[in-house]
């Protein structure tokens, strides 16, 4: 949404957009694969140290999606063997952030601000292909494109916020987070993703996003010193979380 508000005000420089992206993710998740194989020496047995040696490199190159594609799913007993799985969707971030811009910046100047009707297209064959081709294998749950149009509802929303006159604003904030709730606890390892299903949690989000500006009730509540710290750090937070959990599970597996 920043890349599309800069583009459109002219403001957008591809090179400071990467400097950012690049000083945000990469020192922090860098120390975590560090740290985590370091400690993974002293835990894991030689066989299980060696997937997470290939595993660290491909989360380090922004490929680990791919990596994990090729081998077993993703709900599968054997997470607990990989401390970096979570880095997959930090991979098809990365992914996007590498060719987003360029495409934004491109149909922006060429088509000025009809934007919109590039990014439309882009999301439904998205999620098309990805509603088509994820009940064939629980690998496609890796692949970027099939989660292209997760990121595409961000941008949809961002370009025709501004157009919608929504009163009930606090109405939609609930509506958003009972849809995310709901989805969290609903959906299982059975559950075909990502395809239609995740949808859902997106337009939980999408009505999050489209109402959290003009909150009145739910103001306090979740716009607060306590939760925005808790946003600040979430990057740290989510690096950490998968690590800890699989070394702890694997330690009690022993």
């Amino acid at each position: 949404n920043l890349v599309i508000k800069d583009v459109i005000n002219n403001k957008f420089s591809l090179t400071e957009f990467y400097s950012r992206r690049i000083r945000r993710i990469v020192p922090a998740l860098y120390s975590t694969i560090f740290i985590v194989i370091i400690l993974c020496y002293f835990i894991l047995s030689p066989d299980h140290f060696n997937r997470i040696s290939k595993s660290g490199i491909s989360a380090a190159t922004a490929y680990s999606n791919f990596f994990f594609w090729y081998e077993s799913g993703y709900f599968d007993y054997n997470k607990y063997f990989k401390p970096l799985l979570h880095t997959w969707s930090l991979s098809v971030e990365l992914q996007f952030y590498l060719i987003w811009p360029i495409v934004i910046f491109i149909i922006f100047k060429l088509f000025k601000k009809k934007i919109i009707f590039f990014v439309l297209p882009i999301f439904l064959l998205s999620l098309f292909l990805s509603s088509i081709y994820s009940e064939n294998t629980t690998g496609y749950f890796y692949f970027t494109l099939f989660r292209l149009f997760e990121f595409a509802i961000g941008s949809m929303i961002y370009l025709i916020k501004d157009e919608i006159k929504i009163k009930s604003n606090d109405l939609l904030f609930f509506i958003g987070i009972l849809i995310i709730l709901i989805s969290s606890f609903g959906f299982s390892e059975k559950s075909i993703f990502p395809g239609i299903n995740a949808l859902a949690p997106c337009i939980g989000a999408a009505l999050i996003l489209i109402a959290s500006d003009k909150l009145i009730l739910f103001k306090k509540v979740f716009i607060n010193k306590f939760l925005v710290f808790f946003g600040k750090i979430s990057y740290s937070l989510y690096l950490v979380h998968w690590p800890l959990i699989t070394l702890y599970k694997y330690i009690k597996l022993e």
